[in-house]
């Protein structure tokens, strides 16, 4: 009797066992699969790491554009002066113009032809004069200084990768000449040799660095004088 209850739970042991085994099968994983889940999750993961530096990358760089854009200068206020040759010429008489210089400011307008820019502008422009001037027969000489203030346009188009601008200007305004007799000669009258002038001018700037350029200008005057101008160029922008 003894022997049969001891056979008895010697069997149940067994088949509990086996019963027990079989379940965990059933919970771990094959061995291929629990592999490919790892991979996944591994790619997964790489992915998301790209994704992460290449969205920061793009963000560094429309960060750096933006800097860029609002350090360079827009070009919206320029202002340039110039130093050079001039001659004047009014009637018979020759100026004899000893050199010249000027100042002027530059607005830009919200109006592009061809790529090109518009600017309203404003130049003062004096000019040193030894004129030798006939009167009645009779030639003295005076020394003085002739002030230009001219009112006009400029167009600026630019050239390939845009560090080279070809201008072209167009201007009228009022030329004052303040004039002294060279040798005191007495009782003579200084003459009154002012007037209007129209002034078409043209040249072209290199874009040295950012807001600076340089360049030639010709300008040529028709009016109360005859004028011509031959100047070097710097302009600063804003």
């Amino acid at each position: 009797m003894f022997f049969r209850i001891s056979y008895f739970l010697l069997i149940s042991c067994l088949l509990s066992s086996s019963t027990f085994a079989k379940g965990l099968d059933n919970l771990v994983p094959a061995k291929g699969e629990s592999q490919a889940d790892n991979d996944k999750a591994a790619d997964e993961h790489k992915n998301e790491e790209a994704n992460i530096t290449a969205a920061s990358t793009q963000s560094e760089g429309v960060e750096k554009s933006e800097q860029t854009q609002q350090t360079l200068p827009n070009e919206k206020i320029l202002l340039a002066t110039s130093f050079g040759w001039a001659g004047l010429k009014k009637e018979s008489n020759t100026w004899r113009a000893a050199g010249m210089s000027d100042i002027s400011i530059l607005y830009l307008l919200p109006i592009k032809i061809a790529n090109g820019k518009i600017y309203t502008t404003f130049r003062y422009a004096p000019m040193d004069v030894a004129p030798l001037i006939s009167k009645n027969g009779s030639k003295n000489e005076f020394v003085g200084v002739v002030e230009a203030y001219q009112f006009g346009g400029s167009f600026v188009y630019p050239l390939g990768n845009k560090k080279l601008d070809i201008i072209a200007s167009g201007e009228i305004g009022y030329l004052k000449a303040t004039l002294y007799d060279k040798f005191n000669v007495k009782d003579l009258k200084i003459p009154n040799e002012s007037g209007v002038n129209m002034t078409i001018g043209g040249g072209a700037k290199w874009h040295l660095l950012p807001g600076v350029a340089l360049g030639p200008k010709l300008y040529a005057g028709f009016g109360s004088f005859t004028t011509y101008q031959l100047t070097a160029d710097a302009s600063f922008s804003f």
